[in-house]
């Protein structure tokens, strides 16, 4: 109860999968990050990326990907 973002990480719902909101899956990166590089390290920007085809639709997802 003592660790870094305990408090916050306890209210989390990990009842099973996807049931935390992005804000809330923002939230625990940042807890993770700093619970092992330390409360200081500042944590890295968030990086989003979109594949698009030829034509600027959004590609749909690798099923190769989804397997792994």
């Amino acid at each position: 109860r003592l660790a870094y973002g305990a408090k916050q990480s306890q209210e989390m719902d990990f009842s099973g999968p996807d049931r935390l909101t992005a804000v809330q899956v923002s939230q625990l990166n940042r807890i993770l990050w700093h619970s092992i590089k330390g409360p200081q390290t500042p944590c890295p920007s968030p990086v989003h990326r979109a594949l698009l085809t030829a034509t600027g639709q959004a590609a749909p997802p690798d099923e190769k990907a989804d397997k792994d």
